[in-house]
């Protein structure tokens, strides 16, 4: 996405991603949690990282090479690149 700022007029662009990580089982005093499965977060994506991933194959799977800086909510993590993908195996593959 790309625009100007309505605050100060500079022209912007902003990449998105939406990944799958595996949820997490946790057990405290009061709770016990049995999780499975993956759950979607949409993260920030550098322009580098978008032009890298333009030519990947879907679905992949990677190590995400990532920074964190301060945003508007709190603590904001950008991708900023991958390392070495495995393709993943669909079912008529297995």
């Amino acid at each position: 996405m790309a625009g100007t700022s309505k605050k100060n007029g500079k022209a912007f662009e902003m990449t998105r991603a939406v990944i799958l990580r595996p949820v997490d089982s946790f057990k405290s005093d009061n709770v016990d949690v049995q999780a499975i499965g993956f759950e979607a977060l949409e993260v920030n994506l550098s322009l580098a990282a978008f032009d890298q991933l333009k030519t990947a194959k879907f679905p992949l799977q990677a190590e995400l090479i990532t920074e964190q800086s301060m945003g508007r909510g709190g603590i904001e993590t950008t991708i900023t690149g991958y390392k070495a993908p495995a393709p993943l195996k669909t079912p008529t593959q297995a």
